[in-house]
This record gives structure tokens, sequence and C-alpha cells, in this order.
């Protein structure tokens, strides 16, 4: 599956530019999107739905389908000033055993804990500072690089293979 990795993230945490056959230890992706709620007789899965073209530099778009655990929703600003407000949601969604963080526009009352659901959007590599920073459930895993591709301002997509390690 293809995630993109902003510049900052590489910068930031000090993790070395991906190669082609590298481990990416320890890491998390997160799908920027929307959700849709599914049967349960629909399989776990992960479907790409906008190829990868290496002549253009949209987003690969994927749908993950899975158990979703209980959304929380994400706030911006400070909680006392007149600029804090709700910014969407976020869960964990579990795909056969890999796990991911999803955001999506909308409220976490939305979901229904062990729901399952059908997640839609581009892959990105969660940061560092976000675990802590966010206390973010741990969905981080060894991951296998098998092509990079440049993009603009220093970004990268990468095609990302789990690792048996």
């Amino acid at each position: 599956m293809w995630v993109r990795v902003p510049d900052w993230m590489l910068v930031e945490s000090g993790r070395p530019r991906p190669e082609v056959d590298s481990l990416f230890p320890s890491a998390g992706v997160r799908l920027h999107g929307q959700i849709t709620a599914v049967d349960g007789h629909t399989p776990d899965g992960i479907c790409e739905v906008t190829r990868f073209e290496s002549t253009e530099r949209t987003p690969v778009v994927y749908a993950l389908t899975g158990t979703a655990a209980a959304a929380v929703d994400v706030w911006t600003g400070d909680e006392d000033s007149n600029h804090h407000q709700r910014a969407g949601a976020e869960l964990v969604l579990s795909v056969d055993s890999d796990r991911f963080q999803v955001q999506f526009k909308g409220s976490a009352s939305t979901v229904t804990p062990n729901s399952r659901l059908t997640a839609t959007g581009e892959l990105v590599l969660v940061g560092d500072y976000e675990w802590d920073a966010f206390d973010l459930t741990d969905t981080r895993a060894d991951w296998r690089v098998m092509r990079v591709v440049d993009l603009a301002r220093g970004a990268v997509l990468v095609e990302l293979q789990r690792s048996a390690r």
C-alpha cells in the first residue's frame, strides 16, 4: 500500500529517507477520509480505489474495511479560547491483523464501538511525536519498503508491506 511521508516527518523524527527493501520500524499509518457503515458479512480488506500512476502526483486512495474501536472527537485550539472547536474524530480500525488510525470529518458519536465500517481516503504516516502528544492507541508496526517515489517539496510516497521481520 502507498503511504505519503511528509518531509517534516523525516526531519523531525531523525528517520533516514526510506530506501527500497529497507525496514521502516515502529511506524503507524493513518487514513484521512470518510467512513461508511457496512454489514457484518463484508470481509476485512484493503482495496486500492485509485491506482498509483508514476506520472501523476495525485493521492492514492484506499478503502479499508474492518472493525472500529471507540471513536474520539479531535479538537483544535485552546479550551479556554473562542477558537476551541471540533476538527473531526479519530478511531482505530482493525483490518485483519493490522490496525490503522482513521481520522474523519464528523462526530465520534456517529460510530458504535465494534461496528463494521469502511474508511476511504489517503494513507499518511503518523508523526512520531503524536503517540504521546495526543495519547494515541499504539497501532505501530514494522513495514518493509517496496518502492519509493519523490513528491513535491521533499515528501515521499512509499509502498509499504507488513514486515515479518
